[in-house]
């Protein structure tokens, strides 16, 4: 199973993210462009599920610990950017998105790990 489609979907994500985060950094919020990220990240994270599913690996193996070391990521990543907004009043938000920039890329780096051993 190839993982080239996983990776463009990722690499999208992030590619997004770094355009959100100059535009947050500036002062602006481009909603369409935060769905568009919100909806990579999930299909990344999607992706990753389906390759862990369907990959002949035993349950022993480093790569599908890796995997999912990767997917956990991957989801706090998604989980703390959905918290960022709602956080905002409190003065977390910035300590929220963070965790998500972190979060997020260390999955993708794990993810990008995984090329050729799932």
């Amino acid at each position: 199973m190839t993982m080239a489609p996983l990776f463009l979907v990722l690499a999208g994500a992030a590619g997004l993210g770094v355009y959100n985060l100059m535009h947050w950094l500036r002062g602006e919020r481009r909603p369409g462009l935060i769905a568009a990220h919100l909806l990579l990240g999930i299909g990344g994270a999607e992706g990753l599920v389906s390759i862990l599913h369907g990959s002949s690996v035993g349950d022993d193996d480093p790569a599908r610990a890796t995997a999912k070391t990767a997917l956990l990521l991957l989801a706090a990543a998604i989980g703390t950017g959905f918290a960022a907004p709602l956080l905002r009043k409190s003065g977390f938000a910035n300590l929220a998105l963070a965790a998500h920039v972190c979060a997020g890329a260390a999955g993708f780096l794990l993810t990008l790990s995984l090329s050729g051993r799932l």
